[in-house]
């Protein structure tokens, strides 16, 4: 018995095995992802993304964990949700009397008890699922004690066309 064991092991490690591409989430294969996911932290995860979108993901998990908590790592994250152009405001509650802020109601007066919060600008749509997803990534990576104000596609370019519907999909721009 201990002979015929030997001799069926021996045999493995003949086998060719090479897990270095299975790291690498441009050369993983397809049904592996998920795992890979998982073992580098990957926080959120859906199965219905598309493969792409699910390489990305996990391409720039590493780099978002690395700054988490920073407004780097809110916008490397908004980056990797497909929204490179977010703009991100810190404080959004504080303004100072300098002639810089425009009082078009996307700010309000706020004390210095308002230095924890800010606000994200997009500059395309986003349906109320994109929003919530946009909203759950953003909190896996924002510091524990900011807040989010306000997630504000109101500036986009929305030509009334018939493209969105308001049928409780998309909003009329604050989310």
């Amino acid at each position: 018995m201990e002979r015929a064991l030997e001799q069926s092991t021996a045999r493995l490690a003949a086998v060719p095995l090479n897990l270095r591409p299975n790291w690498n989430p441009r050369t993983c294969p397809a049904h592996l992802l998920p795992w890979l996911a998982w073992a580098l932290g990957v926080e959120e995860w859906d199965a219905d993304w598309p493969e792409a979108f699910k390489r990305e993901v996990i391409a720039t998990s590493r780099a978002i964990r690395r700054q988490k908590g920073t407004p780097g790592a809110i916008k490397r994250a908004l980056a990797a949700l497909g929204h490179p152009n977010a703009q991100v405001i810190e404080r959004s509650h504080s303004i100072r009397y300098d002639g810089k802020a425009r009082f078009d109601g996307s700010r309000t007066y706020g004390g210095k008890t308002q230095w924890a919060t800010f606000s994200v600008i997009l500059t395309r749509p986003v349906t109320i699922k994109q929003a919530a997803l946009i909203r759950q990534r953003i909190h896996s990576v924002k510091r524990s004690c900011c807040h989010l104000t306000g997630l504000d596609f109101s500036t986009a370019p929305n030509q009334y066309n018939g493209a969105l519907k308001y049928d409780g999909t998309y909003t009329y721009g604050i989310v």
